[in-house]
């Protein structure tokens, strides 16, 4: 039996995770801390995977049913394709964050040109020096 907006509504967390199946794999994740996440069970290479539709509340980045459906019919239509949905999700999210204007590149120097001024030259070449040496190297890419 599929889900509906108000089941979900209804669902109460418990002492333990449990799971509300809609259909096609498609379920709801309910856990103890009352937070809900939407998540989609595939097969892809003979090997069983979970994709991470989204999440169930309050907030912009809320899923309703219909939208959390419609999620995973585009998946289901990757992997129809050939192409492995977790896969694509991460290849996309890289995309994103390397042209991205808010890397971590970029928002340490916005931040380094903002102190500037209030640093004394050492201190100054020392922030320079750690942001350049141990920090862009690792995070640079990150949003």
């Amino acid at each position: 039996m599929s889900l509906t907006d108000a089941k979900v509504k209804q669902a109460k967390p418990k002492e333990k995770m449990y799971r509300l199946y809609d259909k096609d794999g498609m379920y709801l994740q309910v856990q103890p801390n009352g937070s809900k996440y939407w998540r989609w069970k595939y097969r892809y290479a003979q090997k069983e995977k979970v994709l991470a539709l989204g999440v169930y509340g309050s907030g912009n980045k809320h899923l309703s049913v219909k939208e959390a459906r419609k999620k995973r019919q585009e998946a289901n239509d990757k992997l129809n394709q050939g192409i492995d949905p977790n896969s694509a999700k991460q290849a996309e999210k890289a995309l994103q964050a390397q042209t991205s204007n808010h890397s971590f590149r970029n928002i340490s120097q916005l931040w380094y040109d903002k102190q500037l001024g209030t640093w004394a030259p050492a201190t100054a070449k020392k922030n320079r020096a750690l942001l350049d040496n141990d920090l862009v190297p690792y995070l640079g890419s990150h949003p």
